[in-house]
């Protein structure tokens, strides 16, 4: 294994701890902190005692399993760990009067990774700050004036002479805590994914786009089927699970550039980017066989689900309400005919 991480640093290791050497668990050990690695590891066993729980944390896991593997919890774990998510940079507004103690802190700010911008004039920040956190800066002491500022909508209160260790420390807190609150309000808590009021803004802004640039672009609405049954069978936890593959199989087998959003229950949208129709209903298409394919686990018994699909595109729905309605009724189409099939517009 020492060998073979020299030459090859996978995405992720995944090991049975029973059948590996102490040695062995040691070269990973001692990789992962020479490189100042992130990748992931995962450690499976037999046992669940403590020594070999300490053995895996020797080695720097990320989690740790116990045999026989729970698969989906195994697979969500696994996509978890090895998602590659952009750093996004910290977008800090600076609103000072006073150029030089502004360019202080933009310049501190910036060396710790973060975006700034200026605004000398406090009249000019309105425009700015409905999409940012806001942190009072000040020299006042005063409890009652501090509070009178949070009352008008501050989410800190810092005062001066601050260091810049801990500027930088206090906004990038609140950057990720807000930044975090609106990642829920944008995302199902379930699978992840845009929820229906976000896809449906996204769509709005890729239509513009497609128009204003002459683009194709295709929007697609997705149905599991006979989803009932599942949760009425075998229960709404493995209907979730049915949801959260789906979701999966849609993130990994689209392009970057693509949306995919749950739109309700077991209702999907994708936002197909720069795609025309005879493209995406292809795409779909594959998707759904790949979907077929895989098996779901009740207990001992075994069973496979498909979804249907519908297509509607730009520049033939040139309208947005028309291509919500025409890939609606395309979907409604494609169970009506027996499920399991993809349909386009007209």
């Amino acid at each position: 294994m020492h060998d073979l991480l020299q030459h090859d640093w996978p995405n992720a290791v995944v090991f049975d701890i029973d059948k590996t050497k102490d040695d062995e668990l040691e070269s990973l050990a001692q990789l992962k902190v020479r490189d100042n690695s992130k990748i992931p590891t995962i450690v499976i066993s037999q046992h669940s005692e403590i020594e070999h729980r300490l053995r895996a944390v020797r080695t720097g896991a990320d989690a740790f399993f116990t045999k026989p593997l729970d698969h989906h919890f195994f697979i969500d774990t696994l996509d978890e760990l090895t998602s590659k998510h952009a750093e996004v940079p910290y977008r800090i507004l600076i609103v000072d009067d006073s150029e030089s103690a502004a360019s202080y802190y933009a310049n501190n700010l910036q060396l710790a990774g973060m975006e700034t911008s200026i605004v000398a004039n406090p009249l000019d920040i309105m425009r700015h700050i409905l999409e940012s956190p806001i942190v009072f800066l000040s020299s006042e002491t005063d409890l009652n004036q501090q509070m009178s500022a949070m009352q008008h909508g501050g989410d800190d209160f810092l005062t001066k002479p601050i260091s810049a260790q801990h500027l930088v420390s206090a906004l990038q807190t609140r950057a990720n805590r807000y930044r975090k609150l609106r990642s829920y309000m944008a995302r199902d808590s379930l699978t992840g994914l845009y929820n229906h009021t976000n896809i449906k803004e996204l769509l709005h802004q890729e239509l513009a786009r497609a128009m204003r640039t002459e683009a194709p672009l295709s929007f697609v609405m997705l149905d599991i089927d006979h989803f009932k049954h599942v949760n009425d069978n075998y229960g709404h936890a493995t209907g979730d699970r049915v949801i959260k593959t789906l979701a999966r199989l849609l993130v990994k087998r689209l392009r970057k550039v693509d949306f995919v959003g749950r739109y309700g229950g077991e209702e999907f949208a994708v936002i197909l980017a720069g795609t025309e129709l005879t493209a995406a209903q292809r795409i779909i298409n594959e998707l759904r066989q790949n979907f077929e394919s895989i098996p779901f686990e009740y207990y001992d018994k075994t069973f496979r689900i498909t979804f249907s699909a519908g297509i509607a595109a730009y520049p033939l729905c040139d309208n947005f309400n028309i291509l919500m309605d025409r890939a609606d009724l395309a979907l409604y189409q494609a169970k009506q005919e027996g499920r399991n099939r993809v349909i386009v517009a007209d």
